[in-house]
């Protein structure tokens, strides 16, 4: 099964993003801190897309940190499977170059250690509309019921087609409902291509209760229902 996993915002001041996030009615939940020197908080519900706001500390060392340092804004995006070595060979019998299966972790704020393994899609970490891999080996619980529920995620791309079929090989299928120059689905929530530069540039959520309509938080246009 492949299903969104999350999105990844870069942010330069973690706490004064969570402000912004949580007086948009979109609370962020501290997550905790990952090797290498990032850090995240997380704005879930009750399902298992999420989005990351994602920080790292001035010396970053990991390419992930690097890269969260140097591009603040949308920044990548995730693909939850449950079985990432039969992915990746999906994508090499299909001419793809996937980079190797990695282990990685975050330690919470209450000390637990989560766990997962990873597989970079693309030629470089959080490429900016290729999604990565993960598959979770000890992951997170639920979110809360009240919490706000991704819906879609919509990006501009150089080559909708292109990016679509490489989204079907990873096990996502197309979707006739989903608006935008290719439309795909993971049954729950709805990945939008359009052709443009190249980014993450916008995703809908749904509100328990809160504000409604739009707004930009931290260079994501947000769609609140």
């Amino acid at each position: 099964m492949t299903r969104i996993d999350h999105l990844l915002v870069s942010v330069t001041d973690l706490d004064a993003s969570m402000r912004r996030w949580a007086d948009a009615g979109l609370p962020a939940q501290a997550g905790g801190a990952h090797p290498g020197g990032t850090f995240n908080a997380l704005v879930r519900g009750p399902q298992r897309a999420y989005v990351e706001l994602i920080s790292a500390h001035d010396d970053a060392t990991t390419p992930a940190g690097r890269r969260v340092l140097s591009s603040p804004g949308p920044l990548s995006w995730a693909l939850g499977v449950d079985d990432v070595a039969a992915v990746r060979q999906a994508l090499v019998d299909h001419g793809r170059t996937p980079g190797p299966i990695q282990d990685g972790s975050r330690t919470t704020l209450g000390g637990e250690t989560l766990t997962w393994q990873l597989c970079d899609v693309a030629d470089h970490a959080m490429h900016e509309f290729v999604p990565f891999l993960i598959e979770w080996t000890h992951g997170m619980e639920p979110g809360p019921q009240t919490g706000p529920r991704l819906t879609s995620v919509t990006l501009e791309v150089p080559d909708p087609v292109g990016l679509g079929q490489l989204l079907q090989v990873c096990g996502l299928t197309v979707s006739d409902e989903a608006p935008g120059d290719v439309g795909l689905t993971d049954g729950v929530v709805d990945v939008v291509l359009r052709r443009g530069t190249g980014r993450l540039t916008e995703a809908s959520i749904t509100l328990p209760e809160g504000p409604l309509g739009d707004v930009v938080l931290d260079g994501l246009v947000i769609r609140r229902g």
